[in-house]
């Protein structure tokens, strides 16, 4: 518990002492980052700064959403960093064969060339396409890095009580529940007067008024106070 405690001391400071949030100089000619700028991204992380919004949304366009599947051979050929023709190589040699639409799931070829040993940047080296595997590791690599900002923000968030604690959570929802259920428990006596001797669209008018005005107090967190 101490350790836990001299942690989130050292991670406040940390906090505090970067207030605002600095910026790294990274590339601004394009909206996507560089090795080195995720890298320096990844170093200031490490110090317990959050990244800025700028910053974040130069993550994201880096990571970009993950490809799943290639429509064809030369998507995956572009995907895996090699060419066509060792696609074709491949597919005879035992690589997973085509979705029943046409399309190969990549994650399951990148396992089938890891599992098998086929070293793909040698050939990809070969037919001048090796970028496609060092983007696809700064993508993953952008991913993680989303990932650890999300988890860092969420930290100092709880540090600045802008989070409520998990116990305190559930006393108010307790308290919540018993007082809807009480409340609700003691409709039948409380209305029972009001709509004697009313006609049925008279008493559907008050039973709407009714449950209008409790989920109102509800809504209020009135309920359990009028209990």
């Amino acid at each position: 518990m101490a350790g836990s405690a001299t942690a989130r001391s050292l991670l406040a400071r940390q906090f505090l002492k970067h207030l605002p949030t600095p910026t790294t100089n990274m590339q601004q000619d394009s909206d996507t980052l560089t090795p080195h700028d995720v890298r320096k991204l990844q170093r200031k992380m490490q110090q317990g700064i959050p990244l800025t919004a700028d910053e974040s949304e130069a993550v994201a366009a880096t990571a970009g959403k993950p490809t799943l599947f290639s429509q064809n051979q030369t998507e995956l050929a572009a995907a895996l960093g090699v060419n066509r023709r060792t696609i074709l190589v491949w597919s005879k040699q035992g690589a997973p064969r085509p979705r029943p639409n046409g399309q190969y799931e990549i994650a399951a070829w990148q396992k089938w060339v890891r599992d098998n040993g086929r070293n793909e940047k040698a050939t990809s080296a070969r037919s001048g396409k090796g970028g496609g595997i060092a983007q696809t590791k700064l993508q993953a690599t952008a991913r993680k890095l989303q990932l650890q900002n999300e988890k860092l923000e969420a930290e100092i968030g709880i540090l600045k009580r802008d989070y409520l604690k998990r116990d305190e959570v559930e006393t108010e929802i307790a308290q919540l529940i018993v007082g809807a259920r009480t409340v609700g428990e003691q409709m039948p006596a409380a209305l029972a007067p009001q709509l004697a001797g009313l006609d049925i669209p008279q008493i559907e008018i008050r039973l709407r008024q009714w449950w209008d005005e409790y989920c109102e107090k509800l809504h209020r967190g009135a309920a359990v106070d009028d209990v």
